[in-house]
């Protein structure tokens, strides 16, 4: 008979996925210790016919109904127990690493290239029972490289499919693979977790680390340097783009600025003006006036002075916001058109001494120094006028050289 043990625990190290134990002959009243993230499988014939989880486990029927079925089967012994008790590490296994190579996989530019590619992956055994029975066999541990080396070909095969299609779908040239590993790793992790999924396996994490390029192919050589090339142009042409883009930029603001400062200038001259209008006693209005009449006597056509008044008399009728100014105008301008016409009746009445103004043609008196009509100073060049038959005479001669007549 088989020594007994009292005291079974696990005995496989931080590697190892599944431990057999070695005893198989177990006496009642041993003691089962199954540690934090552990399982404990009973076997017997093959079969699973209990488990048990973390804690300090007595294996008495008291205890454990499903002992019952084990006793005295092989020894014949009630006190004695017949098993093959697996245990499984639950934790999460960190950082396995694989690697697959001799990845042909054509470029985007239509060159074919071979590439390789390495990484991590984390497991965690989610159904004990699939992990043994399906892995197990008549192998006393499953340790992580063992593990890794059974699902080598399965991986290389999983990512090969996967990570060529996705780089051809995404149209990503063998170039830029770096940059893309992230994307990549979630696209072939779905494929890997269904993989180990059917042997008891959950996939927390699956990350492709590294894709091996083909550094000494001449072809990928020049490809390289073609596109290096290209990136320089068209950095080239976005700074171009950049500058011009400033640029634009740069004027519109100008030119903002420059519309906000004239803005401001008419402001501050508006403002200047209001004051001044302020402090002199009048309004906008009344200074538009002004100018309206002020325009009106500047371009007057020939109207004559009668036309000029009523205009104005007009306009101060009409514009009654003048008040006490349109009534001084109309009065003033009154007493001009009467003034003007007595002066052009003067004018048309040639006295029997007298001459006119060279400049506005004005009679007035022989010693007249100037003239009332335009402030024309008379000097002793100028001509005068024969009172009998009215010729223009040199001024200083005796007698009129048309009629005789004395001067």
């Amino acid at each position: 008979m088989a020594k007994l043990i009292s005291d079974i625990k696990f005995e496989g190290g931080s590697d190892c996925f599944v431990w057999r134990s070695p005893v198989e002959d177990f006496e009642t009243g041993s003691v089962l210790t199954v540690f934090e993230s552990q399982t404990a499988l009973f076997y017997l014939n093959g079969a699973c016919v209990g488990e048990l989880g973390a804690g300090r486990h007595i294996l008495e029927t008291e205890n454990i109904p499903f002992l019952t079925g084990l006793f005295s089967k092989i020894t014949g012994n009630k006190n004695i127990f017949h098993a093959q008790i697996y245990f499984v590490n639950n934790t999460e296994s960190l950082s396995m690493k694989w690697g697959t190579g001799g990845i042909v996989y054509q470029d985007m530019s239509g060159i074919v290239f071979e590439i390789g590619c390495n990484g991590e992956i984390n497991l965690s055994v989610e159904k004990p029972r699939f992990l043994v029975e399906k892995l197990m066999g008549s192998e006393r541990s499953l340790q992580k490289d063992m593990l890794i080396d059974r699902f080598r070909g399965l991986i290389s095969s999983e990512v090969t499919d996967v990570l060529v299609n996705s780089i051809i779908e995404e149209n990503i040239p063998i170039i830029g693979i770096t940059g893309h590993l992230k994307r990549l790793s979630e696209k072939v992790s779905p494929f890997i977790e269904k993989l180990f999924e059917d042997y008891g396996f959950n996939v927390p994490r699956f990350r492709i680390i590294k894709v091996m390029l083909p550094e000494n192919d001449p072809q990928y050589k020049r490809l390289k340097s073609l596109r290096a090339d290209q990136g320089l142009l068209l950095s080239e042409l976005e700074l171009r783009r950049q500058a011009e883009l400033i640029r634009a930029q740069t004027k519109a603001q100008g030119e903002l600025v420059g519309a906000q400062t004239q803005a401001q200038k008419i402001k501050l001259e508006a403002d200047a003006m209001a004051f001044k209008r302020q402090a002199e006693g009048y309004t906008y209005q009344q200074e538009r006036q002004f100018d309206v009449m002020q325009s009106a006597v500047e371009n007057d056509g020939g109207g004559g002075i009668a036309g000029l008044s009523g205009e104005f008399m007009q306009l101060g009728a009409g514009l009654g916001v003048m008040g006490v100014v349109g009534d001084m105008m109309k009065n003033n301008l009154s007493d001009t058109k009467m003034s003007m016409e007595r002066g052009i009746s003067e004018r048309n009445e040639v006295p029997p001494q007298g001459r006119r103004c060279p400049k506005c043609g004005n009679v007035i008196g022989n010693n007249t120094k100037f003239c009332p009509e335009c402030g024309s100073k008379i000097t002793s060049e100028e001509k005068t006028v024969c009172h009998n038959c009215g010729k223009e005479t040199p001024r200083g001669a005796k007698f009129c050289p048309e009629c005789g007549a004395k001067i």
